[in-house]
């Protein structure tokens, strides 16, 4: 498969050299070196193709010693690490040599020599060698840019010390290595070899971690505009936990190189860590506005969070259906409407950045998100637990093993543990053994987890009920949404109260979506706060979330339910939903519509022992006499459908029909009442109401059945509602 080498590449390294060497001389020769240069930023073929013209140049001037530096930078460039591609090497190698030769204190050169000996196994020493030594060449000659450069290369030099040292644990006892299939088949395996069979190695990689950061500054120092630098320095302070810092500089670096999408990027990961979500929501978009598209799409696509099938599906999307569907994503995901950005894209674009920052190598055209720890970190966050432990060089091939530092991510509660191997830096860390199936199974299980930023955002559940009724035509539906607002929980901490808390419902049909918001004052001593809301809507699925938010103590709740709206057929016989309810009785003499009746619907639908269950439902469509009377046969069922220990019990009728006869008892698990009564009605909607009393109801959830029988036409229906006594907390064992 052809590679393509990045463009920037070439003209941050290739150019430097081509100004310095000011030309042959000889018209022919430069003009084959530029066709030569033009070609480095091609594919394979083309590489080796200006290499050719690279030979020509050589042989019409000798002593050109440009021609020999990008001679071996192109050969350099397209090698691999590791005991490959040795040819290669070798052939850069002497080139550059060559070019030495010619120019024997150029620092591109010494820096080229040193980066090609990164690539060589046992040569790292040398490379530091040779980075020092192109230091001071361009400390001689007063050259800024190549003094960054270098300082940077440095830098990445202290800071792989500082990757595969931090988090480092030392094996005790008889363990020898990380057993990589019991890591995969068993979830104990992890946290219990962390706890007793390692300890860890404090202070591992600090003193590499600050001179990796003397270097970065170094090098800004010189270059200002030097974006591997300013990205690397966010990044270390930002791995440090030296929040504020990073946040300092980022925003220091951001004025001074304002087209850098990746030091935008840095600074919106930072932002996103301070929660300050607007600031970073920005840093992110104009981040992502100075990318070229290809790009863009590749570090924003869903692709890596999504089921597979969802994956499949999306790739077939033409570009405007695809970008309705990320819409839809996020829009779903947002943890809270209520505020001005979508934090949970903020999350997922903080998480691609990190990957980036940590586990790119341009040296080896290598991007973070790409790489099997950048997958794992942008599906699940940063893991609670990480580990890394030194290679076993023990084997008779050690020399393959040196650098396969392995390294142990554990996240506690999902249980999702993940074994790499391979140096920490630089990108190369893979999955190790069949942790990639192992991935690939937890990923439809979990394709993406929000963990960290639910703990951050503090949001807790919030009751919602739902009822259906008909509208005002038969056509049209009228959604009735009550909502719990948790008053005690939001204002926990909280010296103020009352206080204010944001209130807001959002209405999604799947193209467009409405927020309706207000703010009110809740009391600490107030549990729950009744907010109802009305939709009428015709025929289609609509998806509700209703939010609560205090801004001060930041914490919120919320609840997320989809409806399925069907109009009521015209004639037919049919029912509501029942509203549960803590009280329903009548406003006055008129009881024709919902609005004639005072109901304070509970929103859990949740009651203790000894209370009062209300219920109010309508039913439509029932045969009026020409005295505009209808004979109704009201059926009201309670069946347990999961219970602590069997109790038996029963339910008598308290208000709206005292009158009613038929109860019956239907043994332990079920009680049903039943009678007829008879309603005068101007039109076919007739309302319904009654009071239960649970008395000695055990704590168990039930299903609620109300069938309805029109007596005139025999025409019946049903509707259902679950209800739930739950044990109280204080005598949970």
């Amino acid at each position: 498969m052809p590679i393509r080498l990045r463009p920037r590449w070439i003209s941050l390294l290739l150019l430097p050299a081509v100004g310095l060497a000011q030309g042959s001389g000889n018209a022919r020769a430069d003009s084959l070196f530029q066709q030569a240069v033009a070609l480095g930023a091609g594919s394979v073929e083309e590489v080796d193709r200006g290499i050719e013209l690279l030979k020509q140049v050589q042989r019409l001037t000798p002593r050109f010693a440009g021609a020999y530096y990008q001679h071996g930078l192109l050969l350099s460039r397209t090698s691999q690490m590791g005991l490959g591609d040795l040819w290669r090497r070798k052939t850069a190698e002497d080139r550059f040599e060559d070019a030495l030769k010619l120019d024997p204190d150029n620092p591109y050169y010494y820096l080229e020599l040193g980066r090609l000996r990164l690539k060589m196994p046992f040569m790292r020493i040398e490379a530091d060698r040779l980075f020092n030594k192109a230091l001071r060449a361009a400390q001689r000659r007063r050259d800024g840019r190549a003094f960054a450069e270098i300082a940077w290369e440095l830098g990445q030099i202290d800071e792989r010390r500082y990757a595969a040292q931090v988090d480092r644990r030392l094996l005790t006892g008889s363990i020898v290595g990380i057993n990589i299939q019991e890591a995969e088949n068993d979830w104990h395996y992890v946290p219990t070899m962390l706890e007793t069979n390692s300890s860890p190695l404090l202070g591992a990689g600090e003193l590499d971690a600050l001179k990796a950061e003397q270097r970065y500054r170094d090098a800004l120092a010189a270059d200002s505009t030097f974006e591997r630098a300013a990205v690397s320095l966010i990044g270390l302070l930002y791995e440090r936990k030296r929040i504020e810092e990073a946040a300092r500089a980022a925003d220091r670096l951001a004025r001074v190189q304002p087209g850098s999408a990746r030091v935008r990027l840095a600074r919106g990961m930072v932002l996103h860590t301070l929660d300050r979500e607007e600031e970073a929501a920005v840093a992110f978009d104009s981040a992502l506005a100075l990318l070229p598209d290809a790009e863009r799409r590749e570090m924003t696509t869903l692709a890596p969070i999504l089921p597979e099938a969802q994956e499949r599906f999306n790739a077939t999307l033409d570009r405007a259906a695809l970008a309705l569907a990320e819409r839809s994503y996020w829009d779903a995901a947002d943890p809270v409407a209520l505020t001005p950005v979508n934090e949970a894209r903020n999350e997922y674009l903080a998480r691609v950045a990190y990957a980036d920052l940590r586990f790119s190598s341009e040296e080896f055209q290598i991007r973070g998100w790409k790489t099997d720890r950048g997958l794992i970190w942008i599906r699940y966050g940063p893991p609670p637990v990480r580990a890394s432990f030194a290679p076993d060089v023990q084997g008779f091939d050690w020399a393959e093993s040196l650098g396969r530092i392995t390294s142990v991510w554990f996240y506690p509660e999902t249980k999702l543990r993940f074994v790499f191997s391979g140096a920490p830096a630089m990108g190369l860390a893979r999955f190790a053994g069949n942790f990639r199936a192992f991935a690939d199974n937890a990923r439809i299980l979990a394709p993406v987890r929000w963990d960290n930023l639910d703990g951050r955002m503090r949001m807790d559940s919030m009751p919602l009920q739902i009822a259906r009724f008909r509208g005002a035509t038969p056509d049209r539906v009228e959604i009735d949404l009550y909502a719990g607002i948790p008053g005690r929980r939001l204002l926990d901490g909280l010296d103020l109260s009352p206080a204010p808390v944001e209130i807001g419902l959002r209405t999604d049909d799947g193209t467009t979506r409405a927020i309706t918001r207000d703010t009110v004052a809740l009391r600490r001593e107030s549990r729950e706060t009744l907010r109802q809301w009305t939709r009428v809507t015709g025929r289609g699925d609509l998806a509700f979330r209703a939010e609560a938010r205090q801004p001060d103590s930041g914490r919120g709740a919320r609840a997320d339910a989809v409806v399925i709206a069907m109009p009521y057929s015209a004639g037919a016989f049919a029912l509501s939903d029942v509203v549960v309810a803590r009280r329903v009785r009548p406003r006055g003499a008129r009881e024709q519509v919902r609005g004639d009746f005072d109901i304070v619907p509970n929103p859990g639908v949740a009651f203790a022992r000894g209370d009062t269950l209300a219920l109010y439902w309508e039913s439509y469509g029932a045969t009026l006499s020409p005295e505009r009377t209808a004979t109704l046969r009201i059926k009201v069922s309670v069946k347990v459908l999961a219970i602590d220990r069997p109790e038996s019990f029963s339910a008598k009728i308290l208000g709206g029909f005292a009158d009613a006869v038929g109860l019956s008892a239907k043994g332990d698990e079920q009680v049903s009442i039943s009678f007829d009564r008879t309603v005068t009605s101007v039109d076919d909607r007739i309302p319904h109401w009654l009071t239960l009393d649970l008395g000695n109801a055990p704590h168990a959830r039930y299903r609620l059945g109300v069938t309805v029988t029109d007596l005139t036409s025999n025409r019946s229906a049903t509707v259902e509602r679950e209800i739930v006594l739950p044990r109280p907390a204080a005598a949970t064992p």
